[in-house]
């Protein structure tokens, strides 16, 4: 039966690799699972709409884009999922070039050689997966109809003020049995206990990258720089760190006491407590620092509060603004405030808030309520003839979030300045300590009283944690500020100029969530393409995108009154051929409407960066 399943997928992939995928150009092979992919989609109870890439083919090809250009609006809109392999390349060099290439469609990269990516929230979130026993395989699986399919090809942007490109992290993790025992000297010896049942760290990380330009007068001046957002708040969390779905208590050891000598009896320990939670996020260089963190300071026990992250922004464009909004260069001209709200109860635990340096924040959830055996110890009297033998805790006054679905609230803003290149690593860790509170009877020599006690001399903590890293390219178009627009021919129906690999600009079918037909209309008047960060149209060779510069030939405007779009070096306007749509230069003497060539040109905003 698992072969049959298996002969299934290779079938599928390779039917939906020639239709919804892609181009005429995509490789036979990029979509046949290799390796340990096999076995991970082989796992699958449904294995429809689940698309595998390899991306050693993107290298090879020279089409970087090839099998994902359209993977976000299947994921989002039409219930895809993907799995993206990277270990069939050899070499770190090769493989930071395929890395690259996921963050130009995705915005940020993994460390990890197979990633997941599915839909949360209307947009796409990555899951690493490390090979086939991997506990997160089934995320791969398809999920119950939530709503009537759509594309978005054909439907209107949706107009946000601040251009921003969100995605979401799942920061999951089986804790295992040994990773839950903990063992303890007893009378009788070394004794291990299982503390857990069905343990995880189940946390969902919200990524913002987004970018604040000048705005305002000093003391209201809205930042000049890149922001990214990372934290966890109320609309998105996870399943949160659970340990047990309940406290509970069992035997350690037991013996029997022969009179008159005395001795301790038996020993007791609770089911998995948390004494501390930990969450850590540290950027890898000092292109970016830590602007600031919610909590901003330490939180006391017993905090209650719902807290609101604000970040005022530098916009450009009016916010609502007309249809002619979209041929207005980028220039800013207002602020918007953006909120996210953060609930917290803090119940048992004191935050404390630390740092390192400036790219390092770390918050530590530490138990001071109830944070021993002693302190939940049993009100009478512990001793007497007829007292029974059992745990002496009291563990109801243990809060849940102490062991089951505990879920942290932060956000960490980093920011970095407007000229900033390259790429940063941020990585966070999540962990919990895990331990179980001991008690101990004990029957003193010529006694017939039995005696409880707590026992703290023996008290251990095991830590375990789930790390994430993800990559951010600073070069990154949302960093530029300005909102995508697309170029259309006037003169069809549904075309649009767009920027291939291999930076030559020709005209194909409009696709409001197309990377390669998205540009930002600059503060120099410039039209630099999204697909192709740092290149820019240039009249001095229309057929290529140019590397942008001062040159006065990427300078462009729209004439007044009129849907042409002028050049303003030279005079010429951007146009194409009515029967086949190329793109080409008119010059001034020829603007006159004709059956052959045509300077009609429309805009409007693209969605590439609110998905």
């Amino acid at each position: 039966m698992k072969r049959l399943n298996l002969i299934g997928i290779l079938v599928t992939s390779v039917l939906i690799s020639r239709s919804v995928l892609a181009s005429d150009t995509l490789q036979e092979g990029i979509n046949i699972p290799v390796g340990e992919s096999i076995h991970i989609m082989s796992d699958m109870v449904d294995n429809s709409d689940l698309v595998y890439i390899n991306a050693k083919y993107w290298l090879e090809s020279g089409i970087y884009s090839n099998g994902i250009e359209n993977a976000i609006d299947l994921i989002v809109n039409n219930g895809y999922r993907y799995l993206v392999d990277f270990s069939e390349i050899e070499g770190n060099k090769e493989k930071i070039k395929a890395k690259h290439v996921f963050r130009k469609v995705f915005g940020i990269s993994l460390e990890s050689d197979y990633i997941a990516i599915t839909e949360h929230n209307h947009n796409v979130m990555f899951t690493e997966i490390k090979d086939r026993y991997d506990t997160n395989i089934p995320i791969l699986s398809k999920p119950a109809p939530k709503r009537q399919k759509r594309s978005t090809s054909n439907t209107p942007a949706v107009h946000s003020p601040v251009p921003s490109i969100s995605r979401y992290y799942n920061a999951t993790k089986q804790i295992t049995d040994s990773e839950c025992d903990i063992t303890w000297n007893t009378q009788l010896g070394d004794r291990s206990r299982h503390l857990c049942k069905n343990a995880n760290i189940s946390l969902v990380y919200k990524i913002n990258m987004q970018r604040s330009l000048a705005f305002g007068t000093i003391g209201s001046a809205t930042p000049d720089a890149k922001i990214v957002r990372v934290g966890i708040d109320d609309s998105t969390t996870g399943a949160g760190i659970s340990l047990n779905p309940e406290i509970y208590s069992m035997y350690l050891a037991s013996r029997g006491i022969v009179w008159p000598s005395g001795g301790i009896e038996s020993e007791w320990v609770s089911s998995a407590i948390a004494q501390n939670y930990t969450f850590e996020m540290m950027a890898s260089n000092n292109k970016t620092s830590i602007l600031r963190t919610i909590p901003a300071t330490n939180l006391n026990v017993n905090y209650d509060k719902k807290e609101v992250s604000t970040f005022q922004f530098g916009i450009g464009g009016d916010v609502g603004a007309d249809k002619t909004s979209p041929k207005i260069s980028l220039n800013a001209n207002a602020s918007w405030t953006e909120s996210k709200w953060l609930s917290y109860k803090t119940f048992d635990y004191a935050v404390t808030k630390s740092s390192k340096s400036p790219q390092h924040v770390s918050f530590k959830w530490s138990r001071e309520q109830y944070n021993s055996p002693h302190a939940i110890q049993k009100d009478e009297p512990p001793y007497g003839v007829t007292v029974r033998k059992n745990y002496f805790g009291r563990l109801h006054l243990i809060n849940p979030i102490g062991y089951a679905n505990f879920t942290p609230k932060m956000e960490v803003i980093y920011y970095s300045e407007p000229e900033t290149t390259g790429t940063t690593d941020i990585s966070i860790s999540s962990s919990v300590g895990i331990t179980g509170y001991r008690y101990y009877s004990e029957i003193p020599s010529w006694e017939v009283l039995r005696y409880y006690y707590p026992n703290e001399k023996d008290f251990k903590i095991k830590n375990v944690k789930k790390d994430i890293k993800f990559t951010v390219d600073w070069d990154n178009p949302v960093f530029i500020g300005g909102k995508p627009v697309n170029l259309q021919l006037g003169k069809f129906n549904n075309k649009c100029v767009s920027v291939n690999e291999n930076l030559s600009v020709n005209s194909d079918t409009c696709n409001i969530s197309e990377l390669k037909q998205s540009f930002i209309f600059d503060t120099l008047n410039r039209y630099q393409s999204t697909s192709q960060p740092g290149m820019c149209l240039d009249a001095s060779n229309i057929k290529k995108v140019s590397p942008c510069s001062l040159k006065r030939t990427q300078r462009w405007k729209w004439i007044d009154d009129k849907d042409e779009l002028e050049n303003s070096f030279t005079g010429s306007s951007l146009g194409y051929t009515v029967n086949e749509g190329e793109i080409k230069l008119i010059p001034k003497e020829k603007k006159a409407e004709d059956n052959i060539n045509s300077v009609s040109m429309f805009s409007s905003y693209t969605d590439i960066f609110n998905m």
